[in-house]
């Protein structure tokens, strides 16, 4: 034996003391550089008691969606006409929208809650992705935060207020509804804290948290 024990053998997986440090100096730093919390804007429509509103969508069976906020859909529109130009023109600048929606601490610091990318093109390669078409006229799917099932709006929607089909219902947003909201099933849905959400065309040659462009969705 070479008196080696289990303790000092390194761990290959073992992170260093700063590792949460670091972590979080290079989340503030991307925030910083892109603006994440100045350019944020709130993602729901809330009345005088801070409530977020609520919409009845659907042409043969009605069913009840929380109200996207109109500044939210102004920059949703306005950046995800960006990539759509350059897709049409080829000019390959863009690669995609990206989407923050955190929430803020009383310093400003952002708290992410989710990140995602809606990819320029769908399934079809070279096929302008349905997510980002008809975005003027048309909230079924808006650059993945649509009103259709299977889109954000929409299946948070399922969770958090009355009549949803318990079918169409999955864990991952119902982890959303009791992380953001203060009840759910509920006609008057409290969210706590405020969601802000910042989205922006992303340029073909960023680099996301030293890693290309790619994102995945993270947290809740």
């Amino acid at each position: 034996m070479d008196g080696t024990t289990p303790d000092s053998i390194p761990r290959h997986d073992a992170r260093p003391a700063d590792w949460n440090n670091s972590r979080r100096q290079l989340w503030n730093s991307f925030c910083q550089r892109y603006r994440v919390g100045e350019d944020s804007v709130p993602l729901f429509e809330y009345d005088e008691n801070g409530l977020v509103l609520i919409k009845e969508i659907g042409s043969v069976r009605r069913r009840k969606i929380l109200r996207r906020s109109a500044a939210m859909e102004t920059l949703m529109r306005q950046e995800a006409e960006k990539v759509v130009s350059d897709h049409k023109a080829a000019t390959g600048i863009y690669d995609g929208l990206i989407y923050v929606m955190h929430t803020q601490e009383a310093d400003g610091g952002v708290v992410p809650c989710y990140i995602g990318k809606s990819e320029t093109v769908g399934k079809a390669s070279g096929v302008l992705s349905a997510n980002l078409q008809r975005l003027a006229t048309d909230t079924s799917k808006f650059g993945r935060w649509g009103d259709n099932y299977a889109y954000h709006i929409g299946d948070l929607s399922s969770i958090v207020l009355p009549g949803h089909n318990v079918t169409v219902q999955t864990e991952k947003y119902r982890s959303w509804a009791t992380a953001l909201f203060e009840c759910i099933n509920t006609d008057s849905p409290a969210v706590t804290p405020t969601c802000i959400l910042l989205g922006a065309a992303l340029s073909a040659t960023a680099r996301i948290f030293g890693s290309p462009s790619t994102v995945r969705a993270v947290l809740c």
